[in-house]
């Protein structure tokens, strides 16, 4: 089983931006397909879900196109006691990393970027962290004050946690037009 940990921007792009079930019917129906014959399952932070509802207001997007969501795919929202101390040896970690000195990911309590890391990695190696951050290269840990670099796929293959975009779930799971 693949335990998909979604973030944010993914949720949206899903739904609202890129892949919409209207327009993108076959990404719908093969990730329907999975999750039926028990192949992926999808879980949501509950820092994420706050994040996502609150885009869905500010942005004014249709709510119950996410609700069709909840209802195809049951995510699991995850409390952060769930995983909290994976969090919190990632935030001592990360603290060692000068880069991270003042970042939200160490200063702020669920951080939603954190919180799905520490969830994929909780999941061993079942967990798989989907957004649609991209890498930033070369990153360099050493350098202070540079928080801004850090994304999620950093952090994710910081922490040895399988993580990639829509296109790349898409391609694992074979699913095709």
């Amino acid at each position: 089983m693949i335990r998909i940990c979604i973030d944010t921007n993914a949720i949206l792009d899903l739904c609202y931006r890129y892949y919409p079930s209207e327009k993108f019917a076959w990404i719908w129906d093969g990730l329907k397909v999975c999750k039926s014959s028990g192949f992926i399952s999808f879980y949501i932070c509950a820092s994420v879900e706050d994040e996502v509802l609150e885009q869905i207001s500010r942005f004014d997007y249709d709510e119950s196109v996410y609700e069709s969501f909840l209802d195809l795919f049951r995510p699991e929202i995850i409390e952060p006691d769930e995983h909290g101390q994976i969090t919190a040896d990632f935030k001592i970690e990360l603290l060692n990393c000068p880069i991270a000195e003042s970042s939200p990911h160490v200063k702020q309590d669920n951080y939603a970027d954190l919180d799905i890391v520490s969830l994929g990695k909780h999941y061993n190696s079942e967990g798989y962290v989907l957004t649609s951050e991209q890498k930033t290269p070369n990153i360099n840990w050493n350098k202070p004050n540079a928080h801004k670099g850090i994304k999620v796929p950093n952090l994710a293959d910081r922490f040895g946690v399988r993580c990639g975009s829509w296109i790349n779930l898409i391609d694992e799971l074979d699913i095709s037009h």
